[in-house]
């Protein structure tokens, strides 16, 4: 794991390798995450019509998002086996 954090300034050498590291690893799936739970709540127990209506676009936003990072996510993991683990 240690090799692949040195390594993967390849990658991201972008500003700070540290911040980004922390943005697409910690920052971005816990703030998704957490607006997911906000709009399963607001599905499960409110149950208004409008606000479904008002957070159903955001909901398809944050779906697309979480694609985005999961294929980056992927992308890494394939760029790792082929320079790290050989």
């Amino acid at each position: 794991m240690s090799r692949f954090l040195s390594n993967s300034s390849i990658f991201l050498r972008v500003g700070s390798d540290n911040a980004l590291k922390v943005l697409f690893k910690v920052i971005f799936p816990y703030l998704l995450g957490l607006w997911q739970y906000v709009i399963r709540y607001l599905d499960n127990y409110l149950n208004i019509n409008l606000i479904k209506k008002l957070c159903q676009p955001l909901t398809y936003f944050t779906k697309t998002l979480l694609s985005i990072y999961q294929v980056f996510r992927e992308i890494s993991r394939y760029i790792y086996n082929i320079f790290v683990v050989k």
